[in-house]
């Protein structure tokens, strides 16, 4: 729902903060395609001093914690980015 904080993946409804939110969000408008973390930066609306590259790593960490046993993750691609995908746990 891109007018509140939450998602719903299947049966599950996670509650994110709007950092997290306007990630996923970006990554799953972008699913199955690498962003950079400085494309995903951009996408932010939020001051440079607020956030920074490192801070798109310290979201995608939390979402991905937060979405675990899902279906749905987010992969870090080394050097390139983050995609959105399915998962590949057993455990749906």
């Amino acid at each position: 729902r891109p007018d509140g904080h939450e998602i719903f993946l299947g049966r599950f409804r996670i509650t994110l903060t709007p950092l997290e939110f306007a990630v996923f969000l970006y990554l799953a408008r972008n699913r199955g395609r690498v962003c950079p973390r400085s494309e995903i930066l951009s996408s932010l609306n939020t001051r440079a001093d607020e956030t920074c590259t490192r801070a798109v790593d310290r979201h995608a960490a939390s979402i991905r914690q937060k979405i675990k046993n899902t279906g749905v993750d987010i992969r870090s691609v080394y050097g390139r980015g983050y995609v959105i995908e399915e998962s590949k746990s057993e455990n749906k």
